[in-house]
């Protein structure tokens, strides 16, 4: 906490590119996972604010600690889900206003209130957040098969 507040809030970039912070890497599946911990730049770290990218992807770990997080984010790493490009093609038939597409929207607006709530996360709400869940910008289709690409 002491670090992200002023005067450690400017950092020179020799410290910026020194290999000062600890990160953790993660091998083996659930049961075997074992952690590897080094020193490492802030650019080569990565903070996992998506558990599945986090297992999805084998990167250098910031600490799971929300001051931390934010200390490392502030001299330069990434969030990984900023950095991983997301892509969902819908294979068959789109189908709108269903029964299904009508119920799932009437539950976002239902829970509307939860999901830009400013205290389910550590991290600010992006600008608007709210609208983003408003008919106008919210498409909901239906349909029998995604496929994802990362």
């Amino acid at each position: 906490r002491v670090a992200a507040q002023k005067p450690f809030r400017r950092v020179t970039s020799e410290i910026r590119d020194s290999p000062f912070l600890l990160a953790y890497s993660v091998s083996g599946e659930n049961s075997t996972e074992k952690s590897q911990y080094e020193l490492s730049t802030a650019k080569d770290i990565y903070i996992i604010d998506n558990s599945f990218f986090g297992r999805m992807f084998p990167v250098k770990r910031a600490p799971p600690e929300s001051d931390l997080e934010e200390f490392y984010a502030l001299i330069g790493s990434k969030y990984i889900s900023k950095e991983v490009d997301k892509k969902f093609d819908v294979i068959g038939a789109a189908k709108r206003k269903t029964e299904l597409t009508k119920a799932l929207l009437d539950r976002i607006h239902e829970r509307s209130p939860l999901l830009v709530s400013p205290s389910v996360t550590s991290r600010p709400l992006v600008a608007n957040a709210a609208s983003v869940l408003d008919e106008k910008h919210l498409e909901i289709f239906e349909a029998s098969e995604l496929k994802a690409v990362y």
